[in-house]
């Protein structure tokens, strides 16, 4: 049903507009004062700033309409996609940093010290803090390993300085030449095994540990837990693009007895004496700071 024939059949006097199918349409700034909607679709209707003093909203289904769900899973897929595609290039911008084998090495470590103070206090104290100690801890691994290569090239330079002053001494020369070999070659493979084990099997384990973790957050979050209550009013907020919106509508004495009310945005609304008896997934509307 228009929202043109709602509002002419309104101001010749029609009250009754129960199980109407209502979606997606406007009645922004109108007068609907003691209308009769129960039982009808309003999902995705714009009621912003809108008059409806005393009226039925009684079983009636709010929230997104399907196109709309679509194109926010898309767009959410999307947002996905873009945060892979930042991990991928993160990781090549690591892997392409002209760090020493050695350094390499404890850089890996670092990092999967810092991601695992990340885990234990997302899950202990929140994301937020899980982030900030995170990025801390990763900008420490970075430093420390940034101070390992450059101590390393140091001291290779140094090591080249002294062979070259001491290059007469043929028999000198080959000893520490022989054991130069010996030893590089044992830490070449030490730190190669240690490498392969870290920046091989640490990629998949991390990704897995993520989903998981991610899933876990956003469980616990939606559940109203309060470590993470900022991640549940950014959803919800997201969810409710597009969906019903009673945005600064006044609904003095309204009824939304047994009402679906999930996606629906109340923020700023007048709610003075409106009946939210029996609703459903009023937990999932937007209601700001609205009392």
């Amino acid at each position: 049903m228009r929202a043109t024939k709602v509002l002419k059949e309104y101001a010749a006097g029609r009250r009754d507009f129960s199980g109407a199918n209502l979606r997606g349409q406007s009645f922004k700034r109108q007068t609907l004062s003691g209308a009769n909607f129960s039982e009808a679709d309003i999902r995705g209707a714009n009621f912003t700033n809108t008059k409806l003093i005393g009226a039925n909203f009684s079983s009636a289904k709010a929230g997104l309409q399907r196109r709309w769900a679509i194109i926010l899973v898309v767009v959410s897929w999307i947002l996905s996609g873009i945060s892979g595609l930042f991990s991928v290039f993160l990781i090549f911008l690591g892997s392409w940093i002209p760090y020493t084998e050695i350094s390499k090495v404890i850089f890996s470590w670092l990092c999967l010290i810092a991601i695992a103070i990340f885990f234990i206090l997302t899950i202990r104290k929140g994301l937020f803090a899980g982030l900030v100690a995170g990025a801390v801890a990763g900008a420490v691994a970075g430093a420390v390993a940034g101070l390992v290569a450059v101590a390393a090239l140091v001291a290779v330079t140094l090591a080249g300085a002294v062979n070259l002053a001491g290059a007469v001494a043929v028999a000198g020369a080959m000893a520490g030449a022989v054991a130069g070999a010996m030893a590089g070659a044992v830490a070449v493979a030490v730190t190669g095994a240690i490498a392969g084990v870290v920046t091989g099997a640490m990629p998949g384990a991390v990704a897995v540990a993520v989903v998981l973790l991610s899933t876990y957050i956003s469980w616990r979050a939606l559940k109203g837990d309060k470590r993470d209550a900022w991640i549940r009013t950014f959803a919800i907020a997201f969810a409710a693009t597009g969906g019903t919106s009673f945005y600064k509508a006044n609904l003095t004495n309204a009824d939304f007895t047994s009402a679906t009310l999930k996606s629906t945005d109340f923020r700023n609304a007048t709610l003075t004496r409106t009946n939210f008896h029996q609703t459903k997934k009023l937990d999932r509307a937007r209601v700001g700071n609205t009392i």
